[in-house]
């Protein structure tokens, strides 16, 4: 076992800069793919991938032991996946306002992981601990020759109906790394895929974000009452309707279903996406007419999501030949 290495750490950036480096990396993908080898202080000045990374992550990786430090790592939009095996090294989070929007579960496979903070953070023995959102700095520190994490990255708001409040813990439950093996098995594999092609993420995704739920379910034993899925797409719709590029596939990657099943669903109610879609969009428009008589044209295209003046002209003219002809 070598001596430990005082880490020469690249520049920590700020939240907004994080931000648009991750979109800029992800681009018009589904899922970007990136591995990176880091083996002592030199290893990481010049390892580049585990530079980028450190840095979208807002990490830094203060010691560590002469050895290699390896890391897997696998991105959706709003999910981030690593696998990383490590000898003895100390890592800080420092954390800032970027990381109030995400929450990341940590679950140690095998050797020994220490998580130090002053709040934020649930645990479950033996492995499994929650960062809730928040910017209080964490320590991360792992002894023994080998040590072996996954950390699942993810946006709190999608899940936050899965995770007790901080006084909250549940009796009596157990749960370990080798009672998630195979959705610990589903993360750990998609750490690999060597080819991320649009077609392979698109199915992926919907099933990463399932997983993730089922892990917190299991950690957490939380489960709030089904909504049919017609009432979800349609309250998706009024809530955004205003949204001029929103399309079903917006809405099939928010409620992690996919494109067809809503499809199915809404034929089965006897509508369509584009129907429920154009009847939102109408219906404010009315309103709006209603109570601003004086509104523009345009204005009141721009306000209800209406692309152009045509597609509200069409709109509001069915309206009018449904009342003529009724």
């Amino acid at each position: 076992m070598g001596p430990t290495e005082e880490i020469e750490q690249p520049p920590l950036l700020d939240a907004d800069a994080r931000r648009k480096k991750w979109e800029g990396r992800l681009g018009t993908k589904r899922l970007v793919r990136s591995d990176f080898i880091i083996e002592d202080k030199d290893g990481v000045r010049s390892s580049m991938k585990g530079i980028a990374y450190l840095q979208r992550a807002n990490l830094q990786v203060q010691t560590v032991v002469r050895d290699k430090l390896a890391a897997r790592v696998a991105g959706f939009p709003n999910l981030v996946f690593v696998h990383v095996t490590m000898p003895e090294t100390t890592v800080l989070w420092p954390r800032d306002e970027f990381s109030s929007e995400t929450m990341t579960l940590i679950i140690r496979m095998r050797g020994n992981l220490e998580i130090e903070s002053d709040g934020g953070i649930l645990s479950w023995d033996p492995g499994i601990s929650l960062v809730r959102p928040g910017t209080t700095p964490i320590r991360f520190t792992t002894s023994g020759p080998r040590t072996e994490v996954l950390y699942v990255s993810m946006d709190a708001a999608r899940f936050a109906d899965l995770v007790p409040d901080m006084d909250e813990r549940p009796p009596g439950r157990r749960v370990t790394p080798g009672t998630l093996t195979p959705l610990l098995a589903f993360i750990a594999n998609t750490c690999t895929i060597v080819d991320p092609r649009p077609e392979i993420a698109e199915a992926l995704e919907p099933v990463a974000l399932e997983v993730v739920r089922s892990l917190l379910v299991s950690a957490f034993g939380r489960r709030t009452p089904v909504e049919p899925l017609f009432s979800r797409v349609h309250r998706y719709i009024l809530d955004h309707f205003h949204e001029a590029e929103l399309r079903i596939e917006h809405v099939a990657r928010h409620l992690n279903v996919a494109v067809r099943t809503i499809q199915v669903e809404l034929q089965n109610g006897g509508t369509t996406f584009v129907k429920l879609l154009q009847h939102a969009r109408t219906v404010a428009a009315l309103e709006l007419l209603r109570s601003e008589p004086s509104v523009t044209r345009a204005d009141l295209a721009r306000r209800c999501g209406f692309g152009s003046l045509s597609s509200l002209q069409r709109a509001l003219r069915s309206v009018s030949v449904t009342d003529a002809s009724g």
